[in-house]
């Protein structure tokens, strides 16, 4: 419960500075009157009947209910003395201050200054602690007769949409934006899981087509990889033993034609010697050992010749023993040979990868295609539970409320028309009843009583199921246009209630009431104003 316990105004409108102290009042109804001494003659008009309460609108919210007032207005014109108001108040049992001026804000909590840097953001704290809108204050604690937002002004649906409010605040709104967001959540975590299964299916249609032609271009080769390696080894032995046996052949032949070329040297040599001529210098051989050193070199030479003859005869031989081969293109047909064998058991061994990938991705679609599975069937049952909590819940919720009220009314309301009242809820709109006649059916009088009536039963019935019921019920002219018995009728009727359920009501009114009422008097001068409190 939100209790008001002390409200100091100054400067605020008509008002100079007065103190209303709510303990003070507590568990009964006072009778506003206003006496204005600033004219000839004395008038409630204008004392400040409506100020002392407008008052407290404005310390909770910077604002009162009368949307038509511009802010400089709220400043008392009369005097230098800046607009000012403190209020004490209890939060769920935690004690509060809050000090507004037309620039500032302060807050405290049990004595300790808890405002932030800025009024913005100190008013936010304050509201979010207090979690009690100003219409919602305004249609169940300070009930005006005139207040652009009253209660009574209301229609039907939007009256129950009041209670619907009053009673549950943000918290439907929070549970409605939570569940929307669980399932745009979920519906976003099944349409992944579908966008998943789609992907996961065209890969897998895939790979079944690319394993579907694996054996259409795989060409036989009548031996074995090992087979074809070992006869390239050997094939390439013979060609590097073919090719070094030519190669000694060609050395010999080229040793052959160089020892001839000189053998043909020394057998020239060798004439000129026979004619006593000296090869060397042309002059004539007085020693016949030349001709015989040259005939010696000349034996020499033949037997090289020879010799080296027979090693070129040996190689050759050798080299007839070996197959006059096209060793080149015999190797390049089999490194050919080779390389597709590889080649195929490169691709086979994809192929084993490709099934692998399929196996696994088959299996991870059935998981996953339980899974979106399971995310649709939560999404069904959001939804369900959604239209729910949108439909069904919350009717059986207002209907329990409504009625609670509707006892209520019963309880303390009967004697007022003699009548039973009903609240009937249909089409996401209430209605209420006395004695089976519809509200419509009552006169100007008549509805504002049961207006009345009813807001003060949905304040004292919903004080238990929120926290956000104050102490005080206060009647602008909420009365005005009953006759006086009717009046004092309801007088009685509030008395009692307020009594009884330990309210302070404070009910403002032009009229004389021969009703016997604790009376709160508020009396304005050219200088100050002045509050009486009277007790019966």
């Amino acid at each position: 419960m939100i209790k008001f316990k002390r409200l100091d105004i100054t400067s605020f409108k008509s008002i100079f500075h007065c103190t209303i102290d709510f303990d003070d009042l507590s568990g009964q109804l006072y009778l506003l009157e206003g006496k204005n001494n600033t004219v000839d003659f004395a008038s409630s008009n204008g004392a400040g009947k409506s100020t002392i309460l407008s008052a407290l609108t404005y310390a909770l919210y910077g604002s009162t209910d009368d949307s038509t007032i511009k802010k400089a207005d709220y400043q008392n014109k009369s005097t230098k003395i800046k607009l000012k108001l403190i209020l004490d108040l209890d939060i769920q049992d935690t004690s509060y201050v809050i000090e507004r001026t037309d620039k500032e804000l302060k807050l405290y909590k049990n004595g300790e200054d808890i405002s932030e840097l800025t009024k913005t953001d100190t008013e936010k704290k304050f509201q979010s602690i207090l979690k009690l809108t100003k219409s919602e204050f305004c249609n169940f604690t300070y009930l005006s007769q005139n207040g652009s937002g009253s209660f009574l002004t209301k229609t039907p649906s939007e009256k129950l949409n009041c209670i619907k409010d009053f009673i549950f605040g943000e918290d439907l709104k929070l549970i409605d934006t939570q569940l929307n967001d669980y399932i745009k959540e979920t519906k976003s975590i099944a349409s992944d899981y579908t966008d998943q299964c789609i992907a996961l299916g065209s890969s897998i249609n895939t790979l079944k087509r690319v394993l579907l032609h694996k054996d259409d271009e795989i060409e036989k080769f009548p031996y074995s990889l090992e087979e074809y390696e070992k006869d390239l080894a050997s094939l390439e032995n013979k060609r590097k033993e073919y090719n070094k046996l030519q190669n000694t052949i060609h050395n010999f032949e080229s040793q052959i034609l160089s020892y001839k070329q000189k053998f043909n040297k020394v057998k020239q040599n060798y004439e000129k010697a026979k004619e006593n001529i000296c090869p060397t210098c042309g002059q004539t051989l007085k020693d016949k050992t030349v001709l015989s050193n040259l005939a010696k070199e000349a034996k020499e030479i033949k037997e090289v010749v020879t010799d080296i003859k027979q090693q070129r005869l040996n190689a050759e031989t050798e080299l007839n023993k070996l197959e006059n081969l096209n060793y080149d293109a015999l190797i390049k047909d089999i490194y050919t040979i080779i390389a597709k064998i590889k080649q195929q058991d490169k691709n086979k061994q994809n192929f084993d990868d490709i099934a692998n990938e399929l196996e696994l991705k088959t299996k991870k679609l059935t998981s996953t295609m339980t899974l979106e599975e399971e995310f649709d069937f939560k999404l069904q049952q959001l939804n369900k539970l959604y239209k729910y909590f949108k439909t069904d819940f919350i009717q059986y919720i207002q209907k329990a409320f409504l009625n609670e009220i509707e006892n209520y009314l019963n309880l303390y309301c009967h004697d007022i028309f003699d009548e039973d009242f009903k609240l009937i809820f249909s089409n996401n709109s209430l209605e209420l009843t006395i004695g089976g006649q519809p509200y419509s059916y009552f006169s100007g009088g008549e509805k504002q009583r049961i207006d009345f009536i009813f807001v003060f039963a949905i304040k004292v019935a919903l004080s238990s199921f929120t926290d956000k019921c104050t102490n005080l019920f206060i009647c602008d002219e909420s009365l005005s246009g009953q006759d006086s018995e009717a009046f004092e009728n309801c007088l009685e009727l509030i008395s009692s209630l307020t009594s009884a359920e330990d309210l302070t009501t404070i009910l403002v009114s032009h009229r004389d009431v021969d009703y016997q009422l604790n009376k709160i008097v508020i009396e304005r001068f050219y200088d100050k104003t002045k509050l009486n409190i009277i007790e019966v």
